[in-house]
């Protein structure tokens, strides 16, 4: 007898971690109803492992004992993170601050730096902190990353968590407070930047001095993710397209780095062990200067993941490789969970897995090439598997954005390679004219993204329901991945209904939000 689903380890562990982090924030807000669900998550799978055991296949009961293990260690480093995200001496007041500079920029005609290395009243303080400065002399933009700065000022102190609201990008980016300053209170001794703040001042200046501020701060967030210095507009003019997902480094942008070294280590004709070594090392780099993001991470395991299995010889399972990854990424930090990026790189990938394969087939059949039909396909898959995140998170639906996929990313994929390679090219001395020639493409996409955003309807408000998660189910079914069973018509008849599923909630969101 076939199975309705196959057991598949990692996917289980993820969910299972997902929930562990879901009960997690429970629990602050109701202590024993949270507990209870812990409890129940943790012990009822052993407990029935032990009840079936000898029906269970041994990989099974391997993968229940190690999951319970994993979500007890996420539990353990959730409440962790929630309780020493700030010390309990330091509350929203007057210190005397000092710390080195790590980013030093303006944005939206304000003056920005982010300082690490952090003392308050001569005490070490972990964590960062985001000053605004008030500079009407413009001194400040002459203040170089590594430099030291002295002053007094008013902390105001994050809060990471806030009810059920987890602020999780503050803790990727661990700035913990924020502050005003005057730019002429401010005593700055000379320091020196550590050798990452070197490479990325090297990129960022490059970038900028050859393609212009506004630029050069685009091309340097879809290199990095760091999308500090982008102006409010451009941002709401890539988010309207649907193409933001440019500016946050993801497993597209670790595509095409790795695709180029794939390149290169054939054509030196590099064995295949010694090549997955120097990819690791390359994706372990990469991933640092991004920050270690969750979608850089996520895309850098089912990378590693699909190499190992092919230098192994074994076949690479796409939904255990995602699997993989969200359990590496919830383990080290389980408030990730709540985490814009994390969700929308999970569900851009899930959709892809699932539903590419059915839209590619169904593409093929009206006699459009293959290759047409499998970018067309990964591009709608993508936006698809966002969709139903991107209603509960945003709280809208960008209408164009598979159109603009399909028409943008080919530009887009050609813009970041050339970034990156015209980025090397400029290591040589009066090369670096290389980096100017791609503000003009930066220059069509921005464009286009504008240009979209005065469409009507560009984006439609759609109220935000959990009811939306609905639809991951029915993309999984539609996918294949459930045994229907062999009856032509039942079999028609519910891939119908997932297929209508997702449709009818939108709508019906849509409406209520819009009434």
């Amino acid at each position: 007898m076939k199975r309705i689903v196959n057991f598949r380890s990692f996917v289980y562990s993820s969910l299972m971690v997902m929930a562990t982090a879901i009960f997690c924030l429970l629990a602050l807000n109701i202590y024993w109803l949270g507990f209870v669900l812990l409890g129940l998550l943790l012990f009822v799978p052993i407990v029935l492992m032990l009840v079936f055991r000898k029906r269970i296949r041994k990989f099974c009961i391997v993968t229940i004992i190690l999951t319970s293990v994993l979500c007890f260690a996420a539990a353990l480093n959730f409440f962790i993170r929630a309780y020493t995200w700030n010390r309990a001496e330091i509350q929203t007041g007057n210190y005397f601050i000092s710390g080195s500079v790590e980013d030093n920029y303006v944005v939206d005609g304000k003056r920005k730096v982010i300082l690490k290395n952090l003392k308050f009243d001569g005490n070490e303080v972990a964590g960062k902190i985001s000053v605004t400065i008030k500079d009407e002399g413009k001194f400040f933009e002459l203040v170089p990353v590594g430099d030291v700065l002295n002053f007094m000022g008013r902390v105001n102190v994050r809060k990471l968590i806030d009810g059920y609201v987890v602020k999780a990008n503050y803790l990727r980016s661990d700035i913990r407070y924020t502050t005003t300053a005057n730019a002429r209170e401010i005593v700055i001794e000379e320091g020196k930047p550590d050798l990452l703040d070197t490479i990325n001042v090297f990129i960022k200046s490059t970038l900028t001095k050859c393609m212009g501020s506004r630029f050069g701060s685009i091309a340097y967030a879809m290199l990095s993710g760091d999308k500090n210095e982008i102006t409010s507009d451009d941002k709401e003019a890539f988010s309207a397209a649907g193409i933001a997902h440019i500016l946050a480094v993801s497993g597209l942008h670790i595509g095409f780095l790795m695709a180029v070294v794939a390149f290169i280590l054939r054509k030196l004709r590099v064995k295949r062990l010694p090549s997955l070594l120097i990819e690791t090392v390359i994706l372990l780099m990469y991933a640092a200067f991004a920050g270690f993001s969750p979608s850089v991470v996520r895309g850098c395991v089912m990378f590693e993941v699909m190499s190992v299995a092919m230098t192994l010889g074994e076949q690479n399972d796409s939904l255990n490789s995602l699997g993989i990854a969200a359990t590496v990424i919830l383990l080290v930090n389980p408030l990730m969970m709540f985490e814009a990026g994390f969700i929308m790189s999970i569900s851009a990938v899930f959709g892809i897995i699932v539903l590419s394969p059915v839209i590619t087939r169904g593409l093929q059949k009206i006699k459009i090439p293959e290759k047409i039909a499998s970018f067309v396909a990964a591009s709608v898959s993508a936006q698809l598997g966002i969709l139903p995140s991107s209603i509960f998170i945003f709280k809208t639906v960008q209408l164009y954005s598979v159109l603009m996929n399909i028409l943008l990313l080919p530009l887009l994929s050609v813009t970041f390679i050339f970034v990156f390679i015209s980025l090397i090219i400029a290591l040589i001395p009066t090369f670096d004219f290389f980096v100017t020639l791609v503000r003009y493409p930066l220059e069509w996409i921005t464009s286009a993204a504008t240009l979209c955003m005065s469409f009507p309807y560009a984006n439609v408000a759609v109220y935000s329901s959990a009811a939306i998660f609905a639809a991951y189910p029915a993309y999984f079914t539609l996918g294949g991945f459930v045994n229907l069973g062999n009856n032509k018509k039942a079999v028609t008849a519910v891939k119908s209904a997932c297929c209508a599923v997702p449709l009818i909630i939108t709508i019906v969101l849509i409406i209520v939000a819009n009434v």
